[in-house]
């Protein structure tokens, strides 16, 4: 399925950009002929300025940051919305980290600890792919925008959620009714994002 989809788009890129261009590389490079590079940038800089650089605004951009680039979160909510996204990617992280574990600790063998591998390698995987075509991207242009990351989004949403609420099931989870706070946390982003749309997002990118 991927293959016919994929190739679709290929055979499309093919006609418009010609042979062998079939991803579109070639015409994008000739487009942003003038955009910044790479290798200036860390030239002037250092490669520690731009490691620096390059997660921080990455990671801004990939939970928000909009009308292209020029409106962070940074002192919204007093800062904390970064924060609270920082919170809630360590938590998912770890959380899945230690589901992982538990699951290699007490299923050794089985047949149901082979399916979970492969849930997970099929998720790893595809998350792979997608931070390799953005670290390719970025060796060459200067383009910290967590928007490259979003093929992705499925994955990294499943290992946040389930993470956290691995970590919730674990501190916590001898109270039955605590199996609700990771569902009302995250609907609690709904909220959020209804207030940054029309009070941040909106007046702050009118004309």
């Amino acid at each position: 399925i991927a293959l016919v989809i994929g190739g679709a788009w290929w055979l499309r890129n093919l006609s418009v950009y010609g042979v062998p261009d079939f991803l579109g590389l070639a015409a994008h490079d000739r487009v942003v002929f003038d955009q910044a590079r790479t290798d200036d940038f860390i030239t002037e800089n250092g490669s520690q300025h731009y490691l620096r650089q390059m997660l921080s605004t990455t990671f801004k951009s990939f939970w928000g940051q909009f009308g292209w680039m020029a409106l962070p979160l940074d002192s919204i909510l007093g800062g904390w919305n970064y924060r609270g996204f920082a919170l809630l990617t360590i938590a998912g992280l770890s959380g899945a980290l230690l589901a992982c574990r538990s699951h290699t600790r007490e299923n050794g063998g089985h047949n149901g600890l082979r399916i979970h591998r492969a849930v997970w390698i099929v998720l790893l995987v595809s998350m792979l792919l997608v931070a390799l075509q953005y670290a390719y991207y970025n060796i060459e242009f200067l383009q910290w925008q967590g928007r490259y990351l979003f093929p992705s989004l499925i994955p990294i949403a499943f290992v946040l959620v389930f993470g956290t609420d691995h970590l919730r099931a674990l501190v916590i989870g001898r109270w039955v009714w605590t199996r609700w706070l990771t569902p009302v946390m995250l609907l609690g982003l709904i909220a959020l994002d209804i207030y940054l749309l029309f009070r941040v997002i909106a007046p702050g990118l009118s004309p």
